[in-house]
């Protein structure tokens, strides 16, 4: 007997053996010269594209009396339990419009715990998310950190810190990840108690957009007696942007740096 394994690259899953056989490990008997082939194809719980929207309204028409619709967002994970939680407190969509910032919809994170939205195929430090914060409740606050392992609750690296003392207002959050120097690929969300409380509370989040973070464009004259320059600024990425360089009399731009 001999046995062969898959094992895919980051961002690919294992599909199956040429010979449609999908066990891996795989154990098998050999009794003549044979050749497999693992396929493997895109991971796809990653996202691969930026940016990244998510308002919670398109997963469910559901509409319980009490919010609870049972859906969780394809691809999220409950990465951590704090406490322990029965499937009905366990995160998310919720239905009610009074809680989200837009639409009919919005996640609720209910008990203690860290919640991962999917993978992101990029530098998490080149990235910027903002989203909506409606709270029940004065008890919680919620961390926005950084995992490298969802299997493992010490990897996640706490980013932002956000308390909503107004209960009946939804906030606007924005976390710049330019900080986090580690190799994960997955945000997430830490459901947790502020100091010195104990009471039972809700957080409940809307209109999610991760995306790059903009860019500084610096264009400078090499000499300002020859001419001047103009165009630099902040630009978000990967739109585009113009720079204009202009002579004084007696001079001629003859090109730029790069």
């Amino acid at each position: 007997e001999a046995t062969i394994e898959a094992v895919p690259n980051y961002g690919y899953i294992f599909q199956g053996w040429s010979d449609d056989v999908t066990d891996n490990p795989r154990t098998l008997t050999v009794n003549n010269d044979i050749t497999l082939t693992a396929n493997f194809v895109a991971d796809p719980c990653i996202i691969r594209e930026l940016p990244y929207f998510e308002d919670f309204d398109n997963l469910t028409e559901a509409t319980p009396a009490d919010g609870k619709t049972g859906v969780q967002p394809d691809c999220w994970t409950l990465a951590h339990r704090d406490v322990s939680m029965t499937p009905e407190y366990e995160p998310m969509v919720y239905y009610n419009a009074a809680r989200a910032n837009s639409g009919d919809y919005s996640l609720l994170i209910n008990k203690r715990g860290i919640y991962a939205i999917p993978a992101i195929d990029a530098n998490i430090s080149d990235l910027v998310m903002s989203f909506y914060l409606y709270e029940s409740g004065a008890a919680y606050q919620l961390e926005v950190g950084v995992m490298s392992d969802l299997n493992d609750a010490s990897t996640f690296v706490p980013i932002a810190t956000f308390h909503n003392p107004n209960t009946t207002d939804i906030q606007y959050c924005e976390v710049n990840f330019s900080s986090y120097a580690g190799e994960g690929h997955f945000i997430a969300f830490h459901n947790t108690l502020r100091s010195g409380t104990s009471a039972y509370s809700c957080n409940y989040i809307d209109d999610l957009t991760v995306k790059y973070a903009p860019m500084n464009l610096t264009a400078v004259s090499a000499d300002e007696e020859m001419g001047t320059v103009e165009g630099s600024g902040i630009v978000d990425y990967g739109t585009p942007a113009t720079i204009t360089a202009t002579a004084n009399e007696h001079y001629h731009f003859i090109g730029w740096s790069d």
